[in-house]
């Protein structure tokens, strides 16, 4: 098992975070989800608003890489790093 933490840290609560389209979130859901290879994800928001972490937990690292190097999933990755460029939304990933 291997868990994926995505932090975001946006300048002020004014600045909504990033959000996948549904279209993206079905992608996900089907493709991941429904198959056992995403065990699941957990997002929550920091009491002041300024920070978001969202935990994803897949089978097995080779699983993630996989999702990581989807066409759907990279072009999401793409539009969410220039999203969070453009609003100046930090993002620090790690994975345990």
């Amino acid at each position: 098992m291997i868990t994926l933490h995505r932090i975001s840290t946006r300048p002020t609560t004014d600045v909504p975070f990033y959000s996948m389209t549904p279209e993206f979130e079905l992608h996900l859901k089907t493709t991941y989800d429904d198959t056992g290879k995403r065990l699941g994800v957990v997002v929550t928001e920091s009491v002041d608003g300024l920070t978001q972490t969202r935990v994803g937990t897949w089978i097995d690292g080779d699983t993630l890489h996989g999702t990581l190097y989807d066409d759907a999933c990279l072009a999401q990755l793409t539009e969410m790093h220039a999203y969070n460029a453009v609003n100046n939304i930090t993002l620090v990933e790690t994975t345990e």
